[in-house]
């Protein structure tokens, strides 16, 4: 990703080590299931979203609010 300069949209998946391993920007999209970002009962978790959306490489945040069919 770095060399090609270019960013790199994390899918529905959160931010992994696969997605850092390239060097790129990063827009981590953040789903309706809050996946990367959640407490272990479901919830949104506002101090892992602070510490994830904090990285280097995570240069926007797109939230998906809802999920078409």
């Amino acid at each position: 990703m770095r060399r090609g300069g270019f960013a790199h949209d994390t899918g529905e998946g959160g931010v992994s080590e696969h997605h850092l391993r390239g060097g790129g920007d990063l827009i981590w999209e953040l789903g309706t299931a809050y996946f990367g970002c959640r407490t272990e009962d479901g919830d949104f978790d506002p101090g892992e979203f602070a510490e994830k959306s904090a990285h280097d490489a995570v240069k926007c945040v797109s939230l998906k609010l809802s999920q078409g069919a």
